[in-house]
């Protein structure tokens, strides 16, 4: 999951596009093995120009990285030995293909890399590996199921979603199923819709109970019955999502897209244009937590 996160990360700075993204997302990870010194960047024991002269001197002696940085005294025997045990995230491997291909340097990948984890607040990679799978086989699943002729920009959506859920409500979750669903019966929401091309319809539901959990863990606050400041938390919650998809979606198209206020929904019959789909989500902390959206 995080590969993809990362990888849109550097579609929208512009260091890649979507061609190169696609196809460094299809290699294995056994193809780009990760060089020492980008795992000492990503570990924050060198930046990215101290690394870079290491590697330099290694191409230029035929000396080890690690033998280097001993000579050097760049790195204590206990970070060397360290680095020798870690076990990367995957989407390191994306910033090593991006090096081994030319596309970009160990220089530029350790700017991304701090700015990415700054930003996305990635501090429990553990914890995450255990979900990274599901979230990859939802979006397999996706991939297999989705019929629109905007499967792409849904598939940003999708993605964009679980990084925002991770940074406003928490990791307690766990994606369930993603299916095509023409009509839906809404409990208790948020509706909002986006015009541009393609126009996107898109919707967070719940139950009264998990509503009054979501929005007090997005409000920072605790709410203890159904009333307006939960329903405004889920306007909020919707509105700020697709906020950024926005941007993030004009900058890669260059297209303009605008947003609606969002609506509170209670009770009430979806039926949008489009190819829709379903998407359920179970937060430990909240309960269930339906997305409905599509795009036409």
């Amino acid at each position: 999951m995080y590969s993809q996160f990362f990888g849109n990360f550097l579609v929208e700075k512009g260091i890649i596009d979507r061609a190169q993204l696609l196809e460094v997302l299809s290699k294995k990870k056994e193809d780009a093995p990760i060089h020492p010194g980008l795992l000492a960047v990503y570990k924050e024991y060198l930046i990215g120009h101290e690394a870079k002269e290491i590697m330099i001197k290694e191409s230029q002696t035929g000396m080890s990285f690690y033998e280097i940085c001993s000579e050097q005294m760049a790195l204590t025997s206990s970070q060397i030995e360290a680095l020798q045990k870690l076990d990367p995230p995957y989407y390191l491997h994306i910033a090593q293909h991006l090096i081994d291909s030319g596309i970009s340097d160990i220089d530029e990948m350790a700017e991304c890399l701090f700015d990415y984890e700054s930003q996305f607040e990635i501090i429990d990679l553990d914890l995450m590996k255990e979900i990274n799978d599901k979230v990859d086989l939802l979006l397999m699943e996706f991939d297999m199921i989705c019929d629109s002729p905007y499967k792409n920009e849904l598939t940003d959506y999708i993605i964009l979603l679980f990084n925002n859920l991770i940074h406003y409500i928490g990791t307690d979750f766990e994606p369930l199923s993603i299916q095509p669903f023409p009509q839906y019966y809404s409990k208790v929401g948020s509706v909002q819709k986006i015009i541009g091309e393609p126009c996107f319809f898109t919707e967070i539901d719940m139950s009264e109970e998990s509503a009054i959990k979501f929005a007090s863990r997005f409000a920072g606050d605790q709410f203890d019955e159904l009333n307006e400041y939960v329903t405004a938390s889920l306007d909020d919650f919707l509105n700020q999502h697709n906020g950024v998809f926005v941007v993030n979606q004009s900058n890669l198209t260059h297209k303009e897209f605008t947003l609606e206020p969002p609506v509170s929904s209670h009770d009430e019959v979806q039926q949008p244009k489009g190819e829709a789909y379903f998407l359920t989500i179970t937060f430990h902390s909240c309960g269930y937590i339906n997305f409905y959206i599509s795009a036409y």
